[in-house]
């Protein structure tokens, strides 16, 4: 799972989803919301593959889009529904 951060508030989960899917499949890509549903600008990544999602790390972080610095990570699992999400685009269907 990849943590993307600072990403642009209009940002979707469609977007990310298909920026990210150039690095192998995406089991799913969902964007973090506060409790109010007001988007954190970031995205959780979920790659089929560990070795898409070090590609994933290596060639976004710290680069611009949208004219904002990303900041990305490995994450070993999804952050905790303490924060909802939206957006959530499934690419494979997965078992969870």
């Amino acid at each position: 799972i990849v943590l993307i951060c600072n990403l642009d508030p209009r940002a979707t989960a469609e977007d990310v989803g298909e920026a990210c899917s150039l690095f192998g499949p995406i089991l799913s890509c969902d964007i973090l919301v506060d409790t109010m549903g007001r988007p954190l600008n970031e995205a959780e990544v979920e790659f089929l593959y560990a070795e898409s999602a070090r590609d994933c790390v290596a060639k976004l972080d710290k680069n611009i889009a949208d004219g904002r610095v990303l900041h990305v990570k490995l994450q070993d699992q999804a952050t905790l529904p303490v924060k909802p999400r939206y957006s959530s685009r499934t690419v494979i269907a997965s078992d969870r």
